[in-house]
């Protein structure tokens, strides 16, 4: 005698259906995702020292905040010199424990306060050379998230 489970059963008269739901759920995240990448702010721009920024495409957007130039022999904020660096390389004796430029610091203290903040905080664009360094970008970041730096961006040549 067969066992009941090798004998034909009923027919399950079930269709699948598509859950419109989940699948409108992703298409918003992933939408919300690319709108968001794909974003970029224009500012017009001339650097207070030469400097030669990385190229980017796409579209502008005029934006303005406090600028911070990095360059091969200072670091500027609004226009003037807060720190020497040679050869995009601070100081020894600059760098504090968390890799972050103590003279860089102190300026960006004082001007705090007279920064126009956006809905993310405090607004800070980093213009640097296409040549420095990750060390020296990542000491500018960290020196201006320690001051509570919230929104900050990387500035690039719009590329035509």
């Amino acid at each position: 005698m067969l066992k009941k489970t090798f004998l034909p059963t009923q027919v399950k008269n079930e269709q699948m259906a598509l859950q419109i739901t989940s699948m409108a759920d992703i298409f918003v995240i992933i939408l919300v995702f690319l709108l968001k990448s794909y974003s970029v702010e224009g500012l017009a721009y001339e650097p207070s020292v030469p400097l030669t920024p990385p190229m980017a495409h796409g579209r502008i957007d005029q934006t303005d905040g406090l600028k911070v130039e990095i360059s091969a022999k200072a670091v500027n904020l609004a226009g003037k010199s807060v720190s020497p660096v040679s050869d995009f390389r601070f100081a020894k004796g600059d760098m504090d424990s968390n890799g972050a430029s103590q003279s860089l610091r102190r300026a960006l203290a004082k001007t705090r306060p007279s920064v126009v903040s956006g809905p993310k905080g405090a607004k800070l664009i980093v213009v640097a050379d296409a040549g420095a360094p990750y060390e020296t970008i990542k000491a500018v970041l960290s020196s201006a998230a320690s001051e509570g730096y919230n929104d900050i961006q990387l500035a690039v040549a719009h590329a035509e």
